[in-house]
């Protein structure tokens, strides 16, 4: 298993697909959702390194209602 420095980790029923490929929604500092287009890297059990789209310190949004 590789290491990988400063990776973004989120869980993996956070990530959706589109017709466009993979995304999440990011809350914005309003309290509202942000639509954003990421590019998924390695699985790590129940989780998914974000290697563009979500920077580190975000929230992202795992479950709807």
């Amino acid at each position: 298993m590789a290491t990988q420095k400063n990776a973004v980790l989120i869980p993996n029923q956070a990530t959706q697909i589109s017709q466009k490929g993979p995304f999440v929604y990011v809350v914005k500092p309003d309290g509202t959702a942000d639509f954003r287009p990421v590019t998924l890297g390695q699985r790590q059990g129940e989780n998914v390194v974000i290697t563009q789209g979500v920077a580190a310190g975000e929230n992202v949004i795992v479950t709807g209602q």
